[in-house]
């Protein structure tokens, strides 16, 4: 079959230059996480027999929780896989894996894909989100490290190599790489693919949210606060055209940030009007508002009316049991706002769905919010890493804020 070049120079199967301009806006959109990504719809309506255009509009499909529509998407790649590059194939099947539930098996070709595909750096992303959502940080720093060296001018795969870094306590090395990172994003004469900025080669990227957040949990980690905030401030700027995920998730930093420096209206400010604010059905945007929400409460914060409306859409079933983490949240949440028999539901499914570190977790936050110290301290003191949970270090410390004061609360009532 014919085939073009993206503008990593990988082969994509099509014979439509249109198609592989969208792809390319694509995989742009999917790096700096910003709202387009949609524009993938247009690389399959420029060539619909295109398998690889079809599975990342199933990617774009997954990442809006349409499973639905996802499976459709899928099955059209599938009908036109007989001819495309081996590249194309293993992406296929890793998302169809992920579609599954098979995260194993999709980490794995993920990062098989990194080792003979280098390159391709919608691979290493896509594959470390799976890392960070199932608590899989060795393999999220494997597959930077199997393209790094591919990408020496390009500052979204020095963002993510940062991040992995981090979250793998290299900080010394995570440093230098949003060092190198930074020095590429504001060079005006590199472009993503490495190539020298002139009219034939146009600048496509401006900003990296991504990079920005990295650099956030590095000064978080060593406690560097008041730096951290001048920083995150200081780049907010380039937030602005991201997507609901990345925009409101570095103003969730920001907020963690106001938190730790006891300025709690600040915090709550952001939560009113820069992370509860739209998505509210997304996976990603309630983990963001639990966690908030819950460290709050814990310094004596009122917060159930956010709590009430977080819950309106918490109820809906559609957005349980897709990451450890959330369910863990919002057994708390669904229990605090009187939903008794919701959140027994929810627990019975984190059990049935195999989870019984997510489940034990659970039961703890519903303790907590009964407000069942005893029981908290029963549950989780055996139970030191909740890396199995999925989700960055941070997103996790509230579960140990829990810990810790539910023991202090037991204590007090001896």
């Amino acid at each position: 079959m014919s085939c073009l070049r993206d503008y990593k120079g990988l082969q994509v199967t099509t014979t439509s230059p249109m198609a592989v301009q969208y792809i390319n806006a694509f995989i742009q959109e999917v790096l700096q996480y910003g709202r387009h990504w949609k524009v993938i719809l247009d690389a399959v309506e420029a060539d619909p027999t295109c398998a690889y255009a079809n599975c990342l509009a199933a990617l774009y499909w997954m990442a809006y929780e349409r499973p639905e529509k996802a499976l459709v998407a899928l099955n059209e790649a599938k009908a036109h896989r007989s001819g495309i590059s081996r590249r194309e194939e293993m992406f296929l099947d890793a998302v169809t894996q992920s579609s599954n539930n098979d995260i194993d098996a999709a980490i794995a070709t993920h990062m098989q894909i990194s080792i003979e595909y280098p390159l391709d750096l919608l691979n290493v992303k896509r594959g470390q989100v799976l890392c960070v959502l199932f608590g899989r940080k060795q393999e999220m720093l494997q597959l930077s490290q199997n393209s790094i060296t591919a990408h020496p001018n390009d500052h979204f795969a020095w963002g993510m190599f940062a991040f992995a870094l981090e979250e793998t306590g290299q900080l010394t090395e995570a440093y230098a790489a949003v060092a190198k990172g930074e020095r590429l994003l504001d060079d005006p004469k590199t472009t993503v693919c490495g190539e020298q900025h002139d009219n034939k080669h146009p600048r496509i990227h401006h900003t990296d949210p991504w990079l920005h957040h990295a650099m956030c949990h590095l000064l978080y980690r060593e406690h560097k606060m008041e730096e951290a905030l001048e920083y995150m401030l200081r780049h907010s700027h380039a937030w602005e055209h991201a997507g609901t995920f990345m925009y409101s998730h570095n103003w969730w930093h920001v907020a963690l940030l106001y938190i730790a420096k006891d300025q709690h209206t600040q915090a709550l400010d952001l939560y009113d009007h820069r992370i509860w604010v739209s998505n509210k059905s997304g996976t990603q945007e309630q983990l963001n508002a639990i966690g908030l929400l819950i460290r709050l409460d814990l310094r004596g914060e009122s917060i159930m009316s956010r709590c009430l409306d977080v819950s309106l859409y918490a109820v809906d079933k559609t957005v349980w049991h897709k990451e450890r983490l959330l369910d863990v949240l919002l057994a708390w949440l669904l229990q605090k706002c009187g939903h008794h028999t919701l959140v027994d539901e929810l627990i019975q499914g984190i059990g049935s769905s195999g989870s019984a570190e997510g489940r034990f977790y659970a039961e703890a936050m519903r303790s907590f919010a009964r407000e069942d110290y005893e029981q908290v301290v029963q549950l989780i003191q055996h139970r030191c890493d909740s890396t199995v949970l999925g989700g960055s270090d941070e997103q996790r410390d509230v579960i140990q804020e829990v810990f810790q004061c539910a023991i202090k609360q037991s204590r007090q009532r001896i």
